[in-house]
């Protein structure tokens, strides 16, 4: 018996050309994703870095304005019998300052004293409130980009510069903090940031405002105190400007360029 068997058709497979612009569509696809996936982590890298330092100079200036905010607390005016009271349970001024803390208030902000200065601030006052009642000396401290922070217990007949300038007593609080960088640093920073730091000088980190004196000043009146001048003394610096100008641990991933974040903030005494 005869079989038939019927002729498949071929079928056509792809060319050598085909192929090669294929794989070159592919690999030109690829190269553009694969740089722009770089591109983004690059960018996400960049970004984490700037949120890292505003939230650590952000936390700081927070702070700052709690401090500041209790800083002659409690007063010794809440004290009917100061010949009873011991002196470390009440603030002898909201600022404590060296020297002249002992003699009397005779220094001038940024200018007789040793703190509060641009980059030295120290807070006398009963920050946490402790059962025992106890004043303690609350310093900051720009030491190069480091931003330092120490508490100490007030003590009688004391000196709140020397104490606070015991060791183990400041802490790193804020790193790569440009407030007082250096010429060239400060130079740089103008060029990413333009105005940043006005005439290429430092930028305080702290910034005072005295009461000025009563009548005809209308009560609560404000004013710039850190010049001299007979009532520009610590103990009438009523609020306190904060700056703080915090640069990302490592460099721009695409530019190269350095990145910095700038918080301000304003804290008042609310303590007599």
């Amino acid at each position: 018996m005869r079989v038939s068997m019927q002729n498949k058709k071929s079928q056509a497979g792809f060319t050598l050309l085909e192929m090669m612009v294929g794989a070159a569509i592919f690999l030109v696809v690829s190269g553009a994703v694969m740089a722009l996936l770089n591109v983004s982590q690059k960018r996400y890298k960049t970004d984490t870095q700037v949120l890292g330092a505003f939230q650590e100079a952000r936390l700081a200036v927070d702070q700052m304005s709690r401090d500041i905010a209790d800083a002659g607390y409690p007063g010794p005016s809440q004290f009917s019998n100061l010949a009873v009271t011991p002196a470390t349970k009440y603030a002898k001024a909201a600022y404590a300052w060296g020297p002249g803390y002992l003699g009397g208030l005779t220094c001038t902000p940024s200018n007789s004293c040793t703190t509060p200065g641009n980059f030295d601030l120290i807070v006398e006052a009963n920050i946490d409130n402790n059962a025992a009642g106890n004043v303690s000396w609350v310093r900051y401290k720009l030491v190069g980009p480091t931003l330092f922070r120490g508490v100490a217990l007030k003590t009688v007949g004391g000196d709140p510069d020397a104490t606070t300038s015991l060791p183990g007593v400041m802490a790193p609080y804020v790193t790569n903090v440009m407030n007082n960088a250096s010429a060239a640093q400060i130079a740089s920073l103008n060029t990413d940031y333009p105005g940043l730091f006005p005439g290429g000088a430092p930028v305080p980190v702290f910034t005072y405002y005295c009461d000025l004196p009563s009548p005809p000043n209308p009560v609560g009146s404000t004013g710039n105190c850190a010049a001299a001048g007979a009532n520009n003394t610590p103990a009438n610096i009523r609020q306190v400007g904060i700056t703080l100008i915090v640069r990302t641990r490592g460099v721009d991933e695409q530019s190269g360029d350095i990145r910095a974040v700038t918080l301000n903030g304003m804290a008042r005494r609310i303590n007599p």
